[in-house]
């Protein structure tokens, strides 16, 4: 026999979790690789769990790390698929077999909203946003991919209390400065924070020249903090720990995923000087000396998994916060580092 998981020997699919089950028979030619396996007599293969069975085998069987549902128009990571739970996936795997009773869809639609998953239609309304806001056609969004496509719906839900005008602004800043879709986020965000902080600049070009300023002032300044190790992507809460731990002892932090991200975390929390000074690099050094000191701490901790398997980590104190992310291809970054809002 030739396949284990954690070194156990597995024969037959009633030996995985009912979950694992599931999401098995969703995956597009899942069983039938597993029949082989499972009884080929030359072939070796061991995985860490199921969720790594499920994440190698979708890899393996369709060179992505996203899976299709075809009836709920669903693209997701078979390790977020399978961390639903057995009734979520039950209600959806039936969806997928062909039951369309309006009971059964109400309920995978409710379900995909509660757990914060997108469908096809879902993220067309992102292009349309893009559309309206006069960018998609830009090369900068050429070919999003899945977690671009997140990252961008993210930016629009949370700036919910922004007008369209608002927001046609900052995207007319963002995609002079970004090069990626998820730098063209950390630019909008960057400059709608930047936009309520100071009320002084009333034209769209003076704002802009401003925002400029700033991001020229800080972005020397967070070059120190963008270490960001490499971890396999399914590393546990302890391996995460440990290795803070070690950044630590190197008295290193935890860095940000890129210059963008850093300089909006820096002038959220900071504030947006517009000149180099000793007391700008000061503000600065302490704010990411204090998110050290925060990430080595024991802090309260929670984490979700994103559609894309990306694990967020949410540490909470008495009055600060941090998130954490590790994407599927085991990058793991500081997203967000301040006081929690009251």
């Amino acid at each position: 026999m030739s396949l284990s998981l954690g070194g156990q020997l597995i024969t037959h699919q009633t030996q995985l979790s009912h979950a694992c089950q599931l999401v098995l028979g969703l995956l597009e030619g899942g069983i039938q690789w597993f029949a082989w396996a499972a009884t080929s007599p030359t072939e070796r293969y061991n995985f860490a769990d199921e969720a790594d069975l499920l994440s190698q085998l979708q890899q393996r069987l369709h060179a992505s790390g996203f899976m299709l549902l075809p009836r709920l128009q669903l693209l997701i990571s078979p390790v977020t698929l399978l961390s639903l739970g057995l009734n979520d996936l039950q209600v959806l795997a039936a969806v997928e077999a062909g039951d369309e009773s309006a009971v059964s869809i109400i309920k995978a639609r409710a379900l995909l909203a509660a757990h914060g998953l997108l469908t096809r239609d879902d993220l067309a309304l992102v292009r349309t946003c893009l559309e309206e806001l006069g960018v998609s056609t830009l090369p900068l969004f050429q070919a999003p991919d899945l977690s671009d496509s997140l990252a961008l719906h993210q930016l629009l839900v949370g700036e919910n209390d922004t007008t369209l005008d608002q927001m046609q602004e900052a995207a007319d800043f963002a995609v002079q400065q970004a090069t990626t879709p998820r730098e063209f986020c950390d630019y909008c965000r960057f400059y709608l924070d930047l936009a309520a902080a100071d009320t002084t600049d009333t034209t769209p070009a003076a704002r802009s020249q401003k925002a400029l300023a700033v991001f020229t002032t800080l972005s020397p300044l967070v070059f120190g903090a963008l270490d960001c190790p490499q971890l396999s992507g399914s590393a546990s809460p302890a391996e995460i720990r440990a290795v803070i731990s070690s950044l630590n002892a190197q008295q290193k932090l935890l860095g940000f995923s890129s210059v963008a991200r850093a300089v909006q975390q820096v002038a959220r929390h900071t504030g947006f000087p517009t000149t180099a000074s000793s007391t700008t690099a000061q503000a600065v050094q302490q704010y990411l000396l204090a998110a050290q000191t925060f990430l080595g701490a024991a802090n309260r901790n929670t984490a979700r998994l994103e559609q894309d398997a990306t694990v967020v980590a949410r540490l909470e104190g008495d009055t600060n916060y941090a998130e954490l992310c590790l994407d599927s291809g085991g990058m793991l970054w500081l997203s967000e580092f301040g006081e929690k809002a009251e």
